[in-house]
């Protein structure tokens, strides 16, 4: 089993993931901590970081990319829809320019070999054109950034937003993804599949 190692930023609350293999090979998802911080963590762990992947484009989940990439001279990858988070402030909503090329996730699922981690992807469009949904080595975790939370949902009313895509983009996961599957969201506390499907506000969408 992988670890999972959860870094929150604190004034946006956004959560930074940090996964660790046997192999002490480490992906670093939607890094808006800093450096310094990503930097104690995985120095105490012994990991050496092999890829940043973020679920989608947003400024509190991509602000670091830039700092981090050149540190450990790593790839960034991002669904292909959000691609242009990296150099237009008004998608990524912050007023950040990143120097970083990103690399592109394409088409609607998928899996992504990097390093040894076989990282699987589902676009899910709603939160941002481009927001996407990760598992790792088929373990029974779902890094679900802004598409789901612990007892809400990502906004739908940025100007890229929408807010059918983010629907169905719900009910496709919830058909997916089994009832004990964790979840791990991009503000927030961690949940399961089947605390959302009970108890989330929002459950009439799933």
């Amino acid at each position: 089993m992988n670890q999972y190692l959860t870094l929150t930023e604190p004034t946006m609350g956004e959560n930074t993931y940090v996964i660790i293999n046997d192999q002490r090979q480490a992906v670093i998802v939607d890094p808006g901590v800093t450096l310094q911080r990503l930097q104690q963590a995985v120095q105490s762990n012994a990991a050496t970081p092999v890829a940043i992947i973020l679920t989608h484009g947003h400024y509190d989940h991509l602000a670091n990319v830039d700092a981090i990439a050149q540190h450990y001279q790593i790839p960034a990858y991002i669904h292909a829809k959000d691609a242009n988070c990296f150099v237009n402030p008004r998608a990524n909503l912050g007023n950040i320019t990143l120097t970083t090329i990103p690399e592109r996730f394409k088409g609607s699922e998928g899996i992504l070999e990097i390093a040894d981690f076989a990282v699987a992807f589902w676009h899910s469009p709603g939160h941002s054109p481009g927001s996407t949904v990760f598992q790792i080595d088929e373990e029974p975790v779902m890094v679900s950034g802004d598409v789901l939370f612990n007892g809400s949902i990502g906004r739908f009313d940025f100007p890229t937003s929408n807010e059918e895509q983010h629907r169905a983009s719900l009910q496709r996961l919830f058909a997916t993804f089994a009832d004990q599957v964790k979840v791990l969201p991009g503000h927030g506390m961690p949940t399961t599949i089947a605390q959302e499907r009970q108890h989330n506000p929002f459950k009439d969408w799933f």
